[in-house]
């Protein structure tokens, strides 16, 4: 097939090399800092002059890439599922560096889709990622991996609201309301769980009752507003 001389070219790389070009295969496009934590600008050097990657001038940042999209193709296909979760895993290790930003959330789809292990915080922080960029599916993976925090509990029931599964969303939230020791965790949960009670359900009443129980509850002034304009909403 096409793809067998340029694996057996990939298998001729000498092992350092490889090493390093499988885990860019996985996790292209990879910032040239992380790349350079793989095995240092001499390798990568020569994996540039053999036609293998290139540097790509972003706007705030360069980026190695493969020369060629077959190239990451045939590394996937061509590795055993052992090989592919080590090469994802250096990968994920050198974008873990910073743990911010786009390469801290590039770390953690990376364990997620090889089913490599991470820690709680990171599986909340990517969820979190996740509804901001609105995919409410992703967010329930990284959900699953992150623990049963109470804030966590706020980001499983909104992932289910956003995909109108009333039911699905109503237990985390009302347990993340009756747990939540931070004021402005349970407002949120609570104006979460009443715009889904509305939107998706149709329950405007429940959703008045569950407001106005929450408004004579509630201490603090600024989240008394904030519940209000769901009030008025409902």
């Amino acid at each position: 097939s096409l793809l067998e001389p340029i694996a057996t070219r990939i298998a001729g790389l000498p092992a350092a090399q490889r090493a390093v070009f499988e885990a860019i295969a996985l996790a292209e496009p990879l910032p040239l800092h992380a790349a350079s934590h793989l095995a240092g600008v001499g390798v990568l050097g020569q994996l540039e002059s053999a036609g293998f990657i290139e540097l790509v001038a972003e706007p705030s940042h360069a980026t190695v890439r493969l020369s060629d999209p077959l190239y990451g193709v045939a590394v996937r296909q061509h590795l055993g599922p052992l090989a592919v979760r080590d090469a994802a895993e250096r990968a994920a290790v050198v974008l873990s560096e910073r743990s911010v930003g786009r390469d801290a959330w590039r770390a953690a789809c990376l364990r997620l889709e090889h089913d490599l292990p991470m820690s709680r915080d990171e599986a909340a922080e990517a969820a979190r990622t996740a509804l901001t960029l609105q995919d409410p599916e992703l967010a329930l993976r990284f959900v699953a991996e992150a623990g049963d925090d109470v804030d966590v509990l706020l980001m499983r029931g909104s992932a289910h609201a956003n995909l109108g599964n009333v039911a699905a969303a109503e237990e985390p939230l009302r347990l993340a309301i009756a747990t939540a020791a931070d004021l402005g965790i349970r407002a949120r949960a609570v104006s979460r769980l009443a715009n889904s009670l509305i939107t998706a359900g149709g329950r405007f009443r429940d959703a008045i009752e569950l407001i106005e129980s929450e408004l004579s509850q509630m201490p603090d002034p600024r989240w008394r507003e904030f519940l209000r304009a769901d009030l008025v909403y409902a």
